[in-house]
């Protein structure tokens, strides 16, 4: 695969779990195989792993795509209690040179203090999506949104778009942060875990898209009412497109617009009033229930 020129800019989706994963080599490569159609143009991955013991690890493999499996993973590690990533790499193996990474972590080698739970965490850098063959963003975002939220325990998480400069390369959603990272998001970070378990029912903060896994949504709108005046919210400057979209599970996935471009790539000039306008009124009714 032809080198591609790598942005700042990245997106990421995570979801926190309420219990470590009994499976996460299943888990990995179903989020791996469910979003393949995406991924596809990346030709080889590597895959980390990490067990309860630092001895001897990470270990890693690198993998053409047709022969990454969930036994493949296991064989890593030899044991099924261990994070694991599988990513796409522009160049060497390193997080300067990520193109797309899914990363289960099961809070064991977390580097803050605190009860981190354990967690998924899909990272993409914006180049994938900007160039001739780039992967249409939204069509991915919502796939990969829905993976998520089918995740056994899983009770909420976020969509979000950062700089590889204020998150460390996306490390500011990983319980294994390497510092530094911005200050204003490791305020947000440890504000997250010295919550605990309250996590298992609050919201981090507004992020443009928030996912919320069955029993967050049954709290947030019992009886659905709420969502549905969510989606036909109008503002000064029309309708921004948000998505309420409910799951079979009863999880919920929220958008502050119809695009995550429609946010991310605004200048503060063009910025679209209607993303504004959704956040506050989502963080009005979230903060209603005691969830932010």
């Amino acid at each position: 695969m032809e080198k591609i020129r790598l942005k700042k800019e990245l997106i990421a989706m995570t979801i926190g779990l309420e219990a470590p994963l009994s499976d996460p080599d299943q888990q990995v490569f179903r989020l791996f195989s469910g979003l393949q159609k995406w991924i596809s143009r990346f030709e080889r991955f590597r895959a980390f792993v990490f067990n309860e013991s630092f001895e001897g690890y990470p270990k890693s493999a690198d993998y053409h795509a047709t022969d990454l499996t969930p036994s493949a993973l296991a064989a890593l590690t030899g044991r099924r209690s261990f994070n694991c990533s599988v990513g796409a790499y522009n160049g060497k193996p390193r997080l300067s040179n990520l193109l797309w990474e899914v990363r289960y972590s099961d809070s064991q080698h977390a580097v803050i203090t605190g009860t981190p739970d354990p967690s998924i965490v899909v990272t993409a850098n914006l180049a994938i999506f900007m160039d001739d063959n780039g992967i249409p963003v939204d069509d991915y975002v919502w796939d990969c949104a829905r993976l998520l939220l089918q995740t056994p325990s899983a009770y909420g998480g976020f969509v979000d778009f950062g700089n590889i400069d204020d998150t460390n390369y996306g490390t500011y959603y990983m319980p294994e942060i390497m510092f530094p990272i911005e200050w204003k998001r490791l305020i947000n970070l440890r504000d997250w875990t010295v919550l605990g378990k309250k996590r298992h029912m609050r919201i981090r903060d507004l992020y443009w898209g928030q996912l919320l896994g069955p029993k967050m949504a049954q709290h947030f709108d019992p009886d659905r009412t709420l969502t549905e005046e969510y989606k036909s919210l109008e503002w000064k400057f029309g309708r921004a497109g948000q998505i309420a979209e409910w799951q079979e599970n009863g999880a919920l996935f929220l958008t502050l617009s119809g695009s995550i471009f429609d946010s991310m790539l605004a200048s503060p000039e063009a910025i679209y009033a209607g993303d504004l306008e959704n956040a506050a009124w989502l963080a009005q009714r979230f903060r209603m229930r005691g969830m932010y």
